[in-house]
């Protein structure tokens, strides 16, 4: 499972656009969070500077990972649901040209 999970997290430009969204959302939560440092020059607390910006990374990718795996998901019961209904297409079609229509059958006497 975590395999998968990892593999998906590295693919299709996620870790671009998760990257972005924790320069972002990261800086901006830095400058909130540590502006008056920033500000008086006093040292950053850099265990909170690399937080801020992994927590955004993580929450980017797990959504970004679980819309895909739930996309994938409904598309496969999707196309489930297409055999199911062109095998029973099928079936009635045959049984049409057959002339023996389920609904044709009476009881013997």
């Amino acid at each position: 499972m975590w395999r998968s999970w990892a593999k998906d997290a590295c693919a299709d430009g996620i870790p671009r656009r998760s990257l972005v969204v924790a320069i972002v959302v990261g800086t901006v939560l830095n400058v909130i969070n540590q502006g008056d440092r920033l500000v008086s020059g006093a040292e950053l607390d850099l265990a909170k500077l690399w937080l801020t910006y992994l927590v955004p990374y993580a929450v980017a990718t797990y959504g970004a990972v679980s819309v895909r795996r739930r996309l994938a998901s409904i598309a496969s019961a999707t196309d489930s649901m297409a055999k199911e209904r062109r095998a029973w297409a099928a079936r009635k079609a045959a049984s049409t040209v057959s002339g023996s229509s389920p609904r044709a059958k009476t009881k013997p006497r």
